[in-house]
């Protein structure tokens, strides 16, 4: 397809090629993978270096172009269809109604061609359906709202079967419904935005700049890179008259060092924080909520509200200093993007707490303010909690006070009292709420969690006892949805009396059972 022609579409429509630089963007993509055997070559090759890179370069030019040649996909009516290869010749068909998220991304090579990576996720698995790469932003674009449009016409067609029967001649109307369906007009709202300041303040918080550090160090025992101490003391001795380090002086020296690299951490983090997240906007369209953020690489990810299972706000001890939050929304079968340490989940990756409520509920209408009257799990949970911290306790002592000195007998009065305090604070923490249409949830004592879930989301609910919990009468109560992840369960309440855990069970399945569950 020519790069200035319109997107094609419907059944009659051609396959449409990708972009031209397409092979550009693949051809470095593979020429990475020879970057270690290019040093290799650069360094050994002697004068002829420059032919042995471009005989490794030519498989990666034609593997390159191979895909560009043998790549297509088409939008037809129903269905998005992908096809590659050529002697073993794949087709893959997409329904519209299967397509749960469209992203793109885009880096500052994308942008120079006025191009980007789009995938197509469904809740099929792991890895996206089809990977499209590389499109026009104006076809990526195109094809979003042609998937948003057809999507909404075969849910109205999927209602009007539903209908009492019509005549013949208005059945035949019927048919073209999806093929004569005008796009509605959506007009792009933007719910929230996290501007330069927010976005420095979660640098702080977040502290990723030790991801940076610790690169650093990796490459410094790598190759051997670490300075001369020599080269310190002469820099102090330039910088503040001192020549000699004393006991004293080398302590001083250290306290600097380290405020110095916690300084050069946050900095770092802060860069982190605006580079990577920088014009954080969430975005209703229509059914969707969309997040658009990134400097360098520009990311563009969907977040079907009607597939939200469960939504989190979570805080860290330096967020609450801040009264901050991190919201996040998990999706039925989103895949989390780790892509430069973002996450696809975010809704906002920070906002104020006082009024995060009111946030959620312009994503989730049916979610109330949050409630203040929080059940506990029962006291008796606090004794089975000290239980378990005291024979850590003294599974860490006494070895050490055996093999090392006695005197470290004395570290178990101030290591259960430390137990003690953080078992009140754990029992403190739990609590769980049942309001009209969600129920509520919130743990943890130093990372913060509070956790809502719509009852028309819950998949099962199941009342689970150790024989630890049936030797106290307690039981815990887990609840699942359709993206909690393997092994885990989107909420799990422990320490309740059998009484409650069952009536909670109830309860909730009653709630389920009442409404039409929505995946």
């Amino acid at each position: 397809m020519n790069p200035s022609e319109p997107l094609p579409t419907g059944d009659d429509a051609a396959f449409i090629r990708l972009h031209p630089s397409s092979l550009l963007f693949a051809l470095a993509a593979t020429l990475r993978q020879f970057l270690i055997p290019g040093i290799i070559v650069l360094l050994r090759g002697g004068e002829n270096f420059e032919i042995w890179l471009m005989l490794l370069a030519i498989p990666a030019f034609l593997l390159a172009l191979f895909r560009y040649l043998t790549f297509r996909f088409r939008l037809a009516e129903r269905d998005m269809i992908v096809r590659k290869g050529l002697i073993f010749r794949s087709e893959r068909i997409i329904p519209y109604a299967r397509i749960q998220n469209l992203d793109y991304k885009r880096n500052l090579f994308h942008r120079m061609f006025g191009v980007c990576d789009m995938l197509v996720q469904t809740a099929s698995g792991k890895e996206p359906e089809a990977t499209l790469s590389v499109l026009r932003l104006k076809d990526a674009e195109a094809v979003r709202d042609q998937v948003v449009r057809r999507k909404a016409a075969l849910t109205d067609q999927a209602v009007s079967l539903d209908a009492p029967p019509v005549e013949e001649a208005d059945r035949t109307t019927d048919e073209s419904t999806i093929a004569e369906a005008a796009p509605q007009e959506v007009d792009e709202k933007r719910l929230a935005h996290a501007g330069i300041k927010e976005l420095a303040l979660f640098g702080l918080i977040t502290n990723r700049g030790w991801l940076a550090v610790a690169a650093l160090i990796g490459l410094a025992f790598q190759f051997d890179l670490w300075p001369d101490p020599d080269l310190f003391e002469a820099w102090a001795d330039r910088a503040f008259g001192v020549s000699n380090f004393d006991a004293c002086g080398k302590i001083i020296a250290s306290v600097v060092g380290l405020f110095a690299v916690v300084l050069i951490v946050r900095f770092l983090s802060v860069i982190w924080a605006i580079l990577t997240l920088y014009d954080f906007s969430l975005l209703q369209y229509g059914d969707e909520l969309r997040t658009r953020f990134g400097l360098l690489t520009q990311h563009a990810l969907t977040l079907p509200k009607h597939r939200i299972q469960l939504i989190d706000m979570q805080s860290s001890p330096t967020s609450r200093l801040f009264k901050r939050v991190t919201l996040r929304a998990r999706t039925a079968g989103a895949l989390n993007d780790a892509n430069q340490g973002t996450s696809r989940d975010w809704l906002m990756p920070i906002y104020r707490r006082a009024t995060a409520v009111d946030l959620l509920r312009e994503v989730q209408p049916e979610i109330e303010q949050e409630p203040t009257d929080w059940l506990p799990i029962s006291p008796r949970g606090a004794r089975r909690m000290m239980k378990k911290l005291t024979i850590l306790d003294l599974i860490i002592v006494t070895p050490m006070a055996f093999v090392l000195s006695h005197w470290w007998w004395f570290a178990l009065l101030p290591a259960l009292g430390f137990s003690w305090l953080w078992v009140r604070w754990s029992v403190r923490s739990y609590g769980y709420a049942l309001t009209n249409n969600a129920i509520w949830f919130r743990h943890g004592v130093v990372a913060k969690s509070v956790r809502v879930i719509r009852y028309n989301k819950i998949q099962t609910v199941t009342v689970a006892a150790s024989p630890f919990d049936r030797r106290n009468n307690h039981a815990s109560v887990k609840i699942d949805t359709a993206n909690s992840g393997l092994g885990q369960f989107a909420i799990a309440i422990p320490y309740l009396p059998d009484e409650d855990a069952e009536r909670l069970r109830r309860a909730l399945t009653d709630e389920a059972e009442r409404r039409d569950f929505i995946w």
